[in-house]
Formats: C-alpha cells, structure tokens, sequence
C-alpha cells in the first residue's frame, strides 16, 4: 500500500468514526437514560470525536503527536459504544493505521 493511499484510508477512517462518535452522542443525549449516564456518555463521545478530528489536523505537523492524539480519542470514544462491536473494531484499525503512517517517513515532494 503506498503512502497517500495509507493516509486516505486512515482520514476516510477516523472521520466515519468521529461522525458515528457525534451521532452516538446525540443519540445517548435523546436517550432515556439517568442524567449521570448521559453526561459521561456525550462527554467520552464528544471528546474522542473532537480528539480524532485535532489529530487529523496536526498530522502535518508531528505525525507522532497526531497518531497518540487520534488513539487516545478513538479509545476514549469507543469505551460507551464497546457492546455494538464494529466501533471497538473500528478504531482500532484507526490506532494501527496512525501510528504506520507515523514510523513511515514522509516521501518528498
């Protein structure tokens, strides 16, 4: 797999999951559920979105920094939604597919 393909398929990734992490926070918003579920729910949810989102954002600068940004934020983001079992898969595929592109040097331009 070449380097821009690798990149591509780790940006289409991390922003199915961010988006599936904004819905399921939503979703856990609507739910009937107590107010001290609701709050931890749309708080990990919200935050692994917003964290792979910041990691897309600084790959151009430090990969490394973006790679451990983008896990923490698919990690975080996957723990409420670890039942339905795509998710957890999901991002750890993301975790994998960022720290590759970071021990890969970047080809010149």
């Amino acid at each position: 797999m070449s380097y821009g393909r690798a990149v591509q398929i780790t940006r289409i990734l991390g922003l199915a999951l961010a988006g599936l992490y904004s819905i399921a926070a939503i979703a856990v918003l609507l739910a009937d559920r107590s107010t001290g579920q609701t709050v931890v729910g749309v708080t990990l949810l919200g935050s692994g979105a917003l964290l792979i989102l910041l990691g897309h954002h600084l790959s151009a600068r430090s990969p490394v920094l973006a790679a451990a940004v983008v896990s923490v934020g698919a990690a975080v983001g996957a723990f409420p939604l670890i039942p339905l079992i795509l998710p957890p898969i999901a991002a750890t595929a993301l975790i994998a597919m960022s720290f590759m592109l970071a021990r890969q040097p970047t080809p010149a331009r």
